[in-house]
């Protein structure tokens, strides 16, 4: 006779004395108890480092202050859940002979309980997602006002004309885990609470023993994707999309216990037309600045000699206040090989006086736009300093580009995927040979909206997109196909 099925999560290994189904259905109450806990040493001994309680009280607070809070009927409603939970479990106890995996299945359950508990006493500080009349509309996001926005008339202008109303104020972590060696860790920036909480699940220490996708770094990630759903966007009564996707990086560690990270897509923020001006393009290029340093080497154009054709998307994105897509990059490629051939950059069969006024021209003219935060603007001033040279041809190709440019600014750009994070605090500090065994999974969020862990999880996975896998090459993983793990 065939077995019955299995339901999910009978093989899974817990996670800091908890077992990750049971984590899944968490609400708002236990997820914020359960913060609580782990900030207050009360997880020290399931395995978290013992001194982190610092970090994780700062990290605590900081994701808090930009979630949705509890109110009185949300905290009624948790309480049922839990008394059914304990009821059940009452139920399930009856007649069952105390052995050690009974002992272990009750302790599991009276952990759990606690982050329940402890939630009742917390409440989300909300100050930076509800942060008054200045800084409305709400969002998840860490933001203060844009200087500009003050300006007399900014309102009345289009959006396409007007700075953003809001700029980030990140907070700066390390990178976690630290790796060996003489390097000095990085500071990386985050400004939204689903980064923080996937930065928090990733601090409280390595993988625990016998991790792999099926049973630890998939079920975690759903974990995080459930829980974005709850402290933040509006089916939570927050604001704005939540992450559309969450990823897992790890580095499979033979005889040891894996690092990893959770990361998830750019979520949180609500930009209405006419109220936040380029707001969406700001906090992408936050995003993208996270990567910026690995997306491609910036040479130095100053210099003497330097080479015309380098003229292209590795200076080009210092003053595009967007992420790069292939497609945009083949574009601007095909705009400066044009303007090099027609003149506007120094050719080497120039005299060298003329060649050498052209570069002073062109490299004083990339300073000022290095300040340009918008790429129509960049295009018009690209032309006029062709009309000045009469250049014709220039301008007309230019023109002809322009809408496959408009097209490609829709794309999505680097910095925006929910590998950012776990590449910047995983990946880069190792580049080169330990990358190559790094593995990885994405899971979309709409694979998790049932409130049981689902059985039909893996439908929800999905592949590298073509940022990430050129992100994976820049850091030395020679087949971004084989990163995924099976």
């Amino acid at each position: 006779m065939a077995q019955a099925p299995q339901p999910p999560g009978n093989n899974f290994v817990t996670f800091v004395g908890r077992r990750l189904t049971q984590l899944y259905e968490y609400d708002r109450v236990a997820i914020y108890g359960f913060l609580q806990n782990a900030a207050t040493g009360q997880l020290r001994v399931h395995g978290v480092p013992e001194g982190r309680e610092a970090h994780l009280r700062t990290l605590q607070g900081q994701i808090l202050e930009l979630c949705v809070n509890v109110d009185q009927n949300y905290l009624n409603e948790s309480e049922r859940r839990l008394r059914g939970k304990q009821a059940r479990e009452r139920d399930r106890r009856k007649g069952q002979k105390l052995t050690p995996a009974e002992r272990t299945k009750r302790a599991l359950f009276d952990a759990e309980c606690s982050d329940w508990t402890a939630g009742r006493q917390i409440r989300a500080a909300g100050n930076r997602f509800i942060a008054g009349p200045d800084l409305t509309p709400n969002q998840h996001i860490r933001r203060e006002r844009h200087p500009n926005s003050f300006e007399p008339g900014w309102d009345n202008l289009k959006d396409d004309e007007k700075s953003s109303k809001f700029v980030t104020i990140p907070v700066q972590w390390l990178e976690y885990p630290r790796p060996g060696g003489n390097n000095p860790p990085r500071r990386w920036r985050y400004f939204n609470p689903y980064d923080l909480l996937g930065l928090f699940l990733s601090v409280l220490g390595l993988a625990p023993p016998g991790a792999n996708r099926e049973r630890f770094y998939l079920p975690l990630t759903a974990v995080l994707a459930r829980w974005c759903s709850q402290i933040g966007g509006t089916r939570a009564g927050g604001i704005g999309p939540l992450p559309y996707m969450l990823q897992c990086t790890w580095i499979p560690t033979p005889g040891q216990q894996d690092p990893f990270f959770l990361g998830a897509s750019l979520g949180g923020y609500d930009c209405p037309d006419r109220k936040t001006g380029n707001w969406f393009r700001e906090l992408r290029y936050a995003r993208y600045e996270i990567v910026e340093s690995f997306v491609d080497p910036v040479p130095d154009l100053g210099q003497q000699g330097g080479n015309p054709n380098e003229f292209n998307f590795d200076w080009t994105v210092k003053f595009m206040r967007f992420d790069p897509t292939r497609r945009q990059m083949a574009i601007i490629n095909e705009l400066v090989r044009v303007a090099v051939n027609q003149g506007v950059v120094a050719r080497a069969d120039m005299p060298a006086a003329d060649r050498r006024a052209l570069n002073t021209a062109f490299r004083t003219a990339i300073d000022e736009m290095r300040r340009v935060r918008d790429l129509r603007e960049f295009f018009d001033r690209l032309q006029a300093a062709s009309a000045e040279k009469n250049l014709q041809q220039l301008q007309t190709a230019m023109n002809k580009l322009w809408d496959d440019v408009e097209k490609a600014m829709k794309d999505v750009r680097f910095g925006n995927c929910a590998e950012t994070y776990p590449f910047v605090n995983l990946l880069l500090p190792r580049m080169g040979e330990n990358v190559r065994t790094s593995r990885g999974l994405a899971l979309e969020r709409s694979a998790t909206w049932e409130y049981k862990y689902p059985a039909n999880i893996h439908d929800g996975l999905k592949p590298p997109c073509g940022n990430c896998k050129e992100l994976l090459r820049n850091l030395g993983f020679p087949d971004p196909n084989t990163f995924i793990a099976t």
